[in-house]
């Protein structure tokens, strides 16, 4: 079809529209999808000076000639705003030959592809290049397609924006989707989550922030801090929500000051929310002093096992308090509650596991604790709350009541028996009831270790032969390398053995 005929058939026609909808026309013909599917930058190119000659030659007469057909007499747009506008799509169309638009084309990415489709239905108007650089960060892609793409249409129109102005819109776009998830933009998928989403952006910023690569830094750690301190100063938020952002942001820029007394406030908000009905501010969370009476004053409205759970949890984020006396720390007092009022060594176990590092018992209060699992729990949670937090002195109290135990009255799991390889206690365990659980949970147990099957037995039986334990280490030396029943005498394992161990 040949496309410039046709609109010359119309061509006698645009006396007659009005100025909107002569704009609204031209604009149809050469940037709506139908336009860019249909036609080609040239021909559009063509229109496009044939409808600016026009518009400039009746912008020139000062007015149009009247008749009754003519309905151009209208106030809210004028000619000279249509010539104007004639002449930005047509600078806009030429910018579309320039290689950030021409790579996006013929990028192997769909995304990328949709970007320049995009860019080129934007006429460089602001609104839709913010839209397009939004969807491209919200879309996990490089802050610099939205620096190119930015620089591209300020050449074509001022803008009147930056990267930093559309890498905070993105926040705010993706926030947004917290309070309202129906109430999203449409590139935004409904199936997409909005942790899924600030994961994903945040990710794109922390790579811009921390890359090497990059000579100029176009955004600030401060720019995205405004947008979360606004966010998390919406009421109409949840506490469990802004303690979940804030954990992204942590990974993204380092807090520092009043950031992370914001963070440590929103965290303790979203636990203390779900399990009591205390009122919180700012202010609990300025001091170790300020932080250990708000302990005292939760601890004291905790009567259920879920809400000392949670004053565990409260525990794992605020800072180590200072040592206190015996029997008076917090994490005692947590322990103890879970021993005594429920019977709930299980949970302390757990606790222990998960949050080794950051539990705080003296020698004394440990040693309670753990006479306190023997005497209200089973043994082998007492064993591994040793285990687990203890020393070397506290060590030693476990491997005593392991020597206590008659084989019947052993019970055993394998993270016990990890535990203590781990500890180096092989050596340790060789007269108790647990011995032959660990030489077997050594030889066939499921590992999920760093460390091959062979280094571990090979560590364990040289720690046996130092300690004396020369035969045993022997017996699981020839077991791991399957040496053939019938060569397995005393003495052949033994200097089999021997000659491993002198020569390793």
């Amino acid at each position: 079809v040949d496309w410039i005929h046709r609109y010359e058939e119309v061509h006698g026609y645009l006396d007659r529209l009005s100025l909107s909808d002569l704009v609204d026309l031209i604009d149809s013909l050469t940037f709506s999808e139908k336009a860019i599917d249909t036609l080609t930058t040239d021909l559009r190119d063509e229109i496009l000076r044939r409808v600016l000659k026009f518009s400039r030659q009746r912008n020139a007469a000062g007015q149009r000639k009247k008749s009754k057909e003519n309905i151009y007499a209208e106030s809210s747009i004028t000619l000279a705003e249509v010539t104007k506008h004639f002449e930005q799509s047509l600078k806009h169309l030429t910018s579309l030959d320039n290689e950030i638009v021409l790579k996006l084309e013929e990028s192997a990415q769909m995304q990328h592809v949709k970007y320049a489709r995009l860019y080129d239905l934007s006429r460089s108007e602001a609104e839709k290049v913010k839209e397009l650089c939004v969807q491209v960060l919200c879309n996990g892609d490089s802050l610099d397609i939205v620096k190119d793409l930015l620089e591209l249409a300020n050449q074509q129109c001022v803008q009147g924006f930056k990267t930093r102005d559309i890498v905070k819109e993105s926040l705010r776009t993706v926030l947004d989707t917290y309070s309202d998830p129906d109430d999203r933009p449409k590139f935004m998928s409904k199936q997409t989550t909005s942790f899924e989403l600030l994961t994903k952006l945040l990710t794109t910023l922390h790579q811009h922030l921390n890359s090497d690569n990059v000579t100029k830094k176009y955004i600030k750690e401060e720019d995205i801090l405004q947008e979360i301190r606004t966010f998390c100063a919406d009421e109409t938020v949840s506490p469990e929500v802004k303690h979940q952002v804030l954990q992204l942001i942590e990974k993204t820029v380092k807090l520092t000051g009043e950031d992370k007394t914001l963070l440590l406030y929103h965290q303790t908000q979203s636990i203390v929310h779900k399990h009591w009905e205390i009122e919180l501010s700012i202010g609990n969370m300025e001091s170790s002093e300020s932080l250990h009476r708000l302990f005292g004053k939760i601890f004291d409205k905790t009567t259920t096992n879920d809400q000392v759970l949670a004053v565990a949890s409260l525990l794992n984020i605020w800072p180590p308090f200072e040592a206190t006396q015996d029997g008076e720390g917090a994490w005692y007092l947590v322990f103890s509650k879970l021993i005594t009022d429920a019977k709930d060594g299980s949970s302390v176990v757990k606790i222990a596991r998960e949050k080794a590092d950051n539990i705080q018992l003296n020698k004394k209060d440990c040693q309670s604790i753990f006479d306190a699992l023997l005497k209200d729990c089973e043994e082998l949670l007492a064993f591994k709350f040793g285990l687990l937090v203890g020393d070397a002195e506290m060590f030693e109290f476990v491997l005593n009541q392991m020597k206590l135990l008659e084989p019947d009255q052993a019970i055993w799991d394998n993270e016990f028996l990890e535990l203590l390889f781990k500890n180096k206690l092989s050596s340790r365990i060789v007269e108790t009831p647990y011995f032959a659980a660990f030489v077997n949970y050594l030889l066939k147990g499921e590992i999920n270790v760093e460390h091959s099957r062979e280094s571990r037995v090979n560590e364990v039986v040289r720690d046996l032969h130092e300690a004396g334990y020369t035969v045993q280490a022997a017996s699981i030396k020839a077991s791991l390398d399957n040496l053939h029943p019938g060569l397995r005498t005393l003495d052949n394992v033994l200097g089999t053995f021997l000659r491993w161990a002198t020569n390793s």
